[in-house]
């Protein structure tokens, strides 16, 4: 494991399943999310996951231990950020939406570039709604939740 950049808060949950099925659903989450999980024994492994954050795309890695409970078994995330990136795309958006920003605002104290200031509306609010509507994020909260509720159904 690298060094991590970030160190996140720990997750923790209990769920009504046996650490076996447990640690099934854990590796089949993971894989679904495009993660690893890398199970030690019976009580843990390893778990990485891709993470995104509106602009920022990353990953995280780290312990996933399990401790046996009657009737619960308690899961523990302790997740570090080992890469931690800014998509370019959406920036670039971002920063021809700035220019319409610009060309609007400055349009006001130059006359000749009042023309142009319908286009730097319509060009700064259009990149600002389709990067705003694309922005996703899902991490290690979302991971948990989803994980909670698949152990739920397989308890029943």
């Amino acid at each position: 494991m690298t060094e991590p950049v970030i160190r996140l808060q720990t997750l923790e949950a209990e769920v009504a399943t046996d650490p076996d099925t447990t640690l099934r659903i854990v590796g089949e989450i993971a894989e679904v999310w495009g993660g690893e999980f890398r199970p030690l024994g019976r009580s843990g492994g390893t778990l990485t996951l891709p993470v995104l954050s509106g602009v920022h795309r990353g990953l995280v890695e780290g312990p996933l231990t399990l401790a046996e409970g009657k009737p619960f078994v308690r899961l523990a995330y302790m997740p570090n950020v080992l890469e931690y990136r800014v998509r370019p795309a959406p920036v670039m958006f971002l920063l021809l939406g700035a220019l319409g920003a610009v060309v609007t605002t400055v349009g006001l104290f130059i006359p000749a570039l009042l023309p142009l200031m319908p286009i730097g509306i319509t060009i700064a609010a259009a990149t600002w709604l389709f990067v705003v509507a694309r922005l996703q994020n899902h991490g290690p909260d979302e991971f948990f939740d989803q994980l909670e509720q698949a152990c739920e159904e397989a308890a029943t």
